[in-house]
């Protein structure tokens, strides 16, 4: 069993997934990984959202989860969690779900979830999401950027990034000493440059 910690503000839901608010289970990772072993399956977590799938529908798993561990520990059915499957975005002949750019019909209603179907997934993040916050200032990309550079000094030819351009889901990135050019990069990649298993 993992947990997979990422940056990244938006998580997917695959198959069948169960959605729990973080604070309503954990402060911190040594509770996430006691949470975890109650539990006793892959978990993915950004610190705002914990989130575990199933390939059954409906799951038999986390049946069991809600009623012999979610409920007792007086976690609320969409207060504290929610369940939720995934809409197919291509259907016959690859035709496109009409629920592209609406929100996920099983979320409709949940207060501390956003979500949207896309044609990258069915993505959800917190309500006022503290992540998807700070990456609307420049200076949070900067930093995750000098944090790469530290960890992997020759990427982005190890010059101090001065500058970031928000292009939407890529940056225009300048570099001191780069007079006549620029680097792109995807927000995704750098959101999940840093996961880790726990």
């Amino acid at each position: 069993m993992s947990i997979t910690i990422t940056n990244s503000p938006k998580l997917k839901i695959h198959c069948s997934s169960l959605i729990i608010k973080y604070q309503s289970v954990a402060t911190n990772s040594n509770e996430l990984k006691q949470f975890q072993s109650k539990l006793k399956c892959n978990l993915i977590s950004n610190g705002e959202l914990i989130m575990t799938h199933d390939m059954m529908s409906p799951s038999e798993n986390f049946h069991s989860i809600i009623e012999e561990i979610l409920i007792p520990s007086n976690l609320i059915e969409e207060k504290d969690f929610v369940l939720a499957e995934e809409q197919l975005i291509y259907g016959v002949r690859d035709r496109i779900t009409p629920l592209i750019n609406q929100e996920h019909p099983d979320l409709k209603g949940i207060s501390w979830i956003d979500s949207e179907i896309t044609l990258d997934g069915n993505l959800l993040w917190l309500h006022e999401s503290k992540i998807i916050k700070s990456e609307l200032d420049d200076s949070y990309w900067i930093n995750l950027i000098h944090r790469i550079q530290k960890v992997h000094g020759d990427y982005l030819a190890g010059k101090p990034i001065i500058m970031v351009k928000d292009l939407g889901e890529k940056l225009q990135i300048h570099q001191q000493g780069v007079k006549n050019g620029c680097l792109y990069v995807s927000k995704d990649f750098l959101r999940h440059f840093f996961d880790v298993e726990l």
